[in-house]
Parts: structure tokens; C-alpha cells; sequence
């Protein structure tokens, strides 16, 4: 299981959204399982994922359609060969300006064999990642949903203003 290392902050509201900043995490980072935790995950600031498991990240956005985990300015390193996510379930990340160590498989977020069905799409976006050497895969370029920009990306933007993380 994860621990969080070092979090400056580490916000829960009565419906579990989170706002993480300034974290060290070490093996994979479950990012909202829904029925647990709410809707919506937003990890900003300098964050640094250590990956031991299977895949860095996950989500679990099954329960409402707008449930998604945003990645900003955090960065991956992990054994060779790491890979970046997965889901089994409906999902939805935003990676923004995030690193990935030169060591990260070739090998884009991908969907676990499952019987589960997917209703919402594959829905995986990036904008200005990088991985470390200057060697940057394809699958991460820049596509962010016409009218989403990285500026658009805010707490109020992830958490659908059902939560003010500066409020509470």
C-alpha cells in the first residue's frame, strides 16, 4: 500500500476528494478508487513517485463519470523497465508537466484484461511531460481535450467546485 512521505499537504473533505502537495511517494499510487473515495484526485507541486509495483498510477473512475486524477509537475522514477498506469475500470488521468525517468518502459497507461465494462472511453491526456534523457515517447504528446488547457486545470476545474480545498 502506499504510504505518503514528507506531504505538506494531504486534504480530505466529507466526500474523500483529495489535494496532495509536495509528496514523496514510494510503489504505486492508487489514485481514488471511487467507491471509497469520492470523485476526484489532484496531486500538484514538486511530487516525486517512486514506483516498487506494477504500474505508478491507477484510478478507478467508475462511479462517476466525471471522476479523474490529475498529475502536475510530478515526477516518476522506478525499477527498469517501469510502467507509468493502468486501470480496470473506467479512468481518467491528466498528466501536466510532469518527468519521467529515462528508465520508464515504452508502454502507454493501459487498460488491465478485465469483464468490466468500459463506458466512459479511454480517457488518458497529457500536456508537456518529458521524459529524462530528451528521448520522449509518442504516446504522451501533448492532447489535451479541445477547450481543456494546462491553465484550465485548477482545483476548482478538478473537483467541480463541490470542494474548496483553499476553503477548507
Amino acid at each position: 500500500m502506499l504510504q505518503p512521505k514528507c506531504c505538506r499537504t494531504g486534504c480530505f473533505n466529507k466526500v474523500k476528494n483529495r489535494l496532495f502537495s509536495y509528496c514523496s511517494y514510494k510503489d504505486e499510487w492508487r489514485c481514488g478508487h471511487s467507491d471509497d473515495w469520492g470523485v476526484a484526485t489532484m496531486n500538484v507541486g514538486a511530487s516525486d513517485l517512486t514506483l516498487n509495483g506494477p504500474a505508478a498510477i491507477w484510478h478507478d473512475g467508475s462511479r462517476h463519470e466525471d471522476s479523474k486524477t490529475v498529475l502536475m509537475n510530478c515526477r516518476f522514477r522506478g525499477y527498469d523497465g517501469f510502467l507509468l498506469g493502468r486501470y480496470h475500470r473506467d479512468a481518467q488521468f491528466y498528466l501536466v508537466n510532469c518527468s519521467f525517468a529515462a528508465n520508464m518502459k515504452d508502454s502507454a497507461i493501459y487498460l488491465v484484461p478485465t469483464t468490466n465494462t468500459i463506458r466512459w472511453g479511454k480517457r488518458i491526456y497529457y500536456y508537456d511531460c518529458h521524459r529524462d534523457g530528451g528521448k520522449d515517447y509518442n504516446w504522451y504528446s501533448n492532447n489535451l481535450p479541445v477547450g481543456i488547457t494546462a491553465s484550465t486545470i485548477t482545483p476548482d476545474w478538478v473537483f467541480k467546485n463541490r470542494w474548496k480545498p483553499a476553503l477548507n
